[in-house]
Order: structure tokens, then sequence, then C-alpha cells
């Protein structure tokens, strides 16, 4: 029994495609002959391999024309987002996440973003993605989040937004981001947690990611956040912290994670009702050998105060000492 098939891609096919990626208008397409001969061209080559048809197609995108082309090409109208601007209610107030990994970020990003449409909202992707949005769209955010530091709250800081994270208690933490990186095998498997500690492990890894400024550098979002801002002693980081968290208008420790998505919720009276909150990409604490909570001590001095400010402003915020 034979595999259905569809119809094959012909040359007049894949020239209107690449017409319409490239944005030209009908009296911009060229040569017919010339047209035709890349066509014939294109289609010999994506003939060659299953991949081969993304080839050309990438081949397409990276050309200048679509570049030049791209803030008037009607297919991404959508992406541009330039009527949104248009009817965009900048009386609702934004919120920026500042997402420091393993805080219960994702389970965050999640809830809060359920709430708003596609067009409102950009989370869980790359810096890089962030710096190639429209302005259009940009300016129409109601939700924006990201391991960026604070530089979703610098872009977004002419609409007042209201600015949220969560810390984790370091001795939490540290041990959770082990777990996670010998997961995607970003550590040998039988690194253990004292040895990465003693060996590879940077200091006050809540803090610098916390601190992030993507136009101070590090525009590619690092695997690892140990990789992020060596350039920063921890004097450096005990100095700045205090100066960011008196810019933070909501600040919770992991552990009030779900109360923290009502608060948001309430205070910025978001579409729907509240959603029970998810728990996504979690490692839960474990207990640790009196080396790692010793060497977690030496390494996260900052962190420790970051956390603490999270733990005593939570609880000032909604009269409850966390326990």
């Amino acid at each position: 029994m034979t595999e259905p098939t569809g119809p094959a891609l012909g040359a007049e096919q894949i020239t209107r495609l690449r017409h319409a990626l490239l944005g030209r208008p009908p009296e911009e397409h060229g040569d017919p002959d010339r047209e035709a001969a890349q066509s014939d061209a294109e289609l010999r080559h994506a003939a060659g391999s299953p991949n081969a048809l993304v080839e050309v197609v990438t081949s397409w995108i990276h050309a200048p024309e679509f570049v030049y082309r791209w803030p008037r090409n009607p297919l991404f109208r959508d992406l541009q987002a330039v009527e949104h601007l248009d009817t965009a209610e900048y009386v609702d107030r934004p919120i920026v996440h500042v997402h420091v990994p393993k805080t219960a970020g994702t389970s965050m990003n999640e809830a809060i973003g359920g709430h708003f449409g596609p067009n409102e909202s950009l989370y869980g992707r790359p810096t890089r993605e962030l710096l190639a949005m429209p302005l259009a769209r940009l300016m129409g955010l109601r939700f924006l989040a990201g391991h960026h530091g604070f530089s979703g709250a610098d872009l977004m800081r002419h609409r007042d937004p209201l600015v949220v994270s969560m810390a984790r208690d370091p001795f939490d933490l540290y041990p959770s981001m082990w777990r996670y990186y010998r997961k995607l095998d970003i550590l040998p498997p039988t690194m253990s947690l004292e040895q990465w500690l003693r060996e590879r492990a940077k200091p006050n890894l809540q803090s610098r990611m916390f601190l992030l400024n993507i136009f101070e550098g590090n525009r590619e979002e690092p695997r690892t956040i140990d990789a992020i801002d060596q350039r920063r002693s921890e004097a450096m980081i005990a100095d700045h912290l205090p100066v960011a968290l008196d810019r933070m208008h909501l600040l919770a420790p992991t552990e009030r994670a779900a109360e923290l998505y009502l608060e948001i919720h309430r205070t910025m009276r978001l579409p729907g009702d509240p959603v029970p909150f998810p728990r996504l990409n979690t490692t839960e604490p474990a207990p640790i050998s009196d080396e790692a909570r010793a060497l977690i001590a030496d390494k996260c001095r900052v962190d420790q105060q970051y956390y603490a400010a999270a733990v005593a402003r939570w609880a000032a915020h909604t009269g409850r000492p966390t326990g």
C-alpha cells in the first residue's frame, strides 16, 4: 500500500512563496524568465534532502531584501502589531517579571501569561528575540518576562510597569541548579554537588541574574546562569542590590509564589478568573551535606541578603511572617 501524497511543489508555487515571504508587490516581481530559473534551481536543491526546502526558505529570510521589506510585508502584519499599537489601551499598566532561574519563574509566567493574548505578552523567549521585537508590539505588551534581568523594566519604564520577582533560599537554589544542569547534561552525571560548588559554581547566582542588564553586554542568553556578568565583583553586586530592590513593586520568596500570583491578579485586575498555580520545571528541596552547606554559604553572601529581603518584604506586604 502506497502512502498518500499531496500536490507536488512546482516552480510557480515556489515563486509565489518567495514573493510573499520577501514582501515583493506584483509590480516588483522582476523578470519572469529569471524568476523561473531561480525557482527551478531551488526546486532541484529542495529535492536533495528532507531539510533542503528549509534551507531554501532560510536563504530568503537571510537576504537583505527580506530585512528591507519586512516592516511593510503584510504577511507579518500580526507580528509587526502596528494596528495593535493604534488600539492599545495605555491606561493598562504592564507587568514586568524579572525572572531569576530556578525560582518558580516558569510557573509564574504561565499563570500570568494565560490571562493575555499572544500579541499582549512575551515570556520564556531568548534575549535576542526581545531585541528583535518590533517597537510597536513592545509598546503594546501587557506582560513581559524572561532571563533579561532589569532590561525589560528599563524598556517599559515609560509605561510605569508593575515590576515583580521572586527569590529562593540559596541553600535550595544551588542544589536545584546542580540537579538541573545534570539533567541537561551540562554537568557530568558523576559530578557531586560538593565538587560542582568547589570547582565550577559561580558566586551569587541569583543576584547576578537579578541585576543583569543586556545593554551592558550578555545579549546572547547564556546556557547557564553561572556564566552571566562575571565582571561584577561581590562588592559591586552588594552595592547595586539595594538600588534594584527599591525598583521592585512586589518581591516574594519562591515558597510564596502562588500567593504572589494571586496578589498580581488582584492588583492588576487581570482578565479572567485566577487559575490553579502550575508547578512547572520544578526541582524539590533535598537534604544536603554539611560541606555543601558551608560551600554555599561562602559563595552566596549577597544572595542571602537578596532572599532575606524577599522574605521581609513579602511579610511586610501581607502582614504575615513567612515560615
